[in-house]
């Protein structure tokens, strides 16, 4: 069996690194040079016609927001170029799509054989991985579908759930992205909500999380990053726009925290001219990933209101390094749980702490007389 992937993204290339261990003929196809010269455990190229001869093709290709309409132009891209599968190939499509979209596909492109297949990858989780997360698949025809659970019980360790039609898949992981959104926008409401009240939202979700059944812990934080969520609303919004306020209000919520955090900053120092160190520029923890990160947010709000910010994210080698920062900074803004931040002693000379994700702990650093503001804590 020959394999195409074509997107070595946050997507493809891990999903590429798996099928390269399997023992199928395999090849990673993206437009991005520098990416496809950094690989070198697998073949690539960024020539489509390298697909030639597929038997299946995956799909892995980024989408979003353009415009506030869902942009998935790099799939029809690629796709408009048929020359490079034939009618019995099978495209699977991984990539994040609007409710109707694959339907849509069917009819304005040459494919005979669709699956869809979205992706579910968290990066940085060392209990989920690709290999054992479950699927959801939906096909167009019988033998499409058998074929792609074929292929993918060659490569996973996981259930794989067949639904009933394309729109069902696409509306799963679009309610997957909203149900995170929805339970993220609720805790930090409460946080916020309860922040005058001398009380830890951290002790409230702990005690919560201790009822074992209808209670799924999420936590507060300075901004919902990332590349899923934040695409969830207005890929929705091609189907029904009109019964989501409470989806529409989430968004709304979790949209607003960077600037709920340069809020409770503002409060928290009493001179004009400061320097503010941002710990952290990935949107989230043990990765880097600088899609829709709050940190980025943060610091363009701060830099609208005049304050010179600088910033260190350990998984990129940057120009400043973590005790430099800490040494310039009057203050610091941590937007995300790295090792490397909950690990700290030695705060130098910050007045301020703002622990965006909740990470650090209160009391050690208020016995060094700092003052620190979480959310909601």
């Amino acid at each position: 069996m020959k394999v195409a992937v074509i997107g070595l993204g946050q997507v493809g290339e891990p999903l590429a690194r798996l099928l390269s261990k399997s023992g199928l003929e395999l090849v990673g196809i993206d437009n991005n040079t520098e990416k496809i010269n950094s690989i070198n455990d697998f073949h690539t190229s960024s020539n489509l016609l390298d697909a030639k001869d597929s038997d299946i093709i995956l799909i892995c290709l980024p989408t979003g927001i353009n415009n506030n309409l869902p942009d998935v132009s790099k799939i029809y891209d690629v796709l408009e170029e048929a020359d490079y599968f034939n009618e019995d190939t099978l495209i699977i499509l991984e990539s994040t799509v609007y409710p109707g979209f694959c339907d849509e596909l069917l009819e304005k492109s040459k494919i005979n054989n669709l699956v869809y297949c979205p992706e579910r990858i968290d990066p940085g989780n060392s209990e989920y991985c690709l290999k054992n997360i479950p699927r959801v698949i939906a096909g167009n025809t019988d033998d499409s579908i058998k074929k792609a659970i074929t292929f993918y019980k060659t490569i996973l360790n996981s259930n794989i759930k067949i639904v009933s039609s394309f729109l069902t898949a696409e509306l799963i992981k679009i309610f997957e992205n909203v149900f995170r959104d929805v339970n993220i926008a609720l805790v930090n409401e409460f946080a916020k909500s309860i922040e005058d009240n001398n009380v830890d939202i951290m002790e409230i979700l702990n005690g919560a999380s201790t009822k074992p059944f209808a209670f799924m812990k999420h936590n507060p934080g300075c901004g919902v990053g990332g590349q899923c969520i934040p695409v969830a609303i207005p890929f929705f919004n091609i189907l029904n726009s009109k019964n989501n306020k409470l989806m529409e209000k989430a968004r709304e919520i979790n949209e607003s925290m960077p600037q709920y955090t340069v809020d409770i900053l503002m409060q928290s120092i009493n001179k004009e001219k400061i320097t503010v160190g941002v710990l952290g520029l990935s949107y989230k923890s043990t990765v880097y990933d600088e899609r829709n990160s709050p940190a980025l947010k943060i610091m363009q709000i701060l830099n609208q209101k005049g304050i010179n910010t600088i910033a260190y994210e350990p998984f990129v080698d940057k120009k400043e390094k973590l005790n430099d920062v800490l040494s310039k900074s009057d203050a610091i803004v941590i937007t995300n749980s790295h090792a490397e931040f909950t690990g700290i002693d030695d705060w130098k000379s910050v007045k301020v702490i703002i622990d965006g994700r909740n990470c650090l702990d209160k009391e050690k650093i208020v016995s060094k007389g700092i003052i620190y503001r979480g959310i909601g804590r």
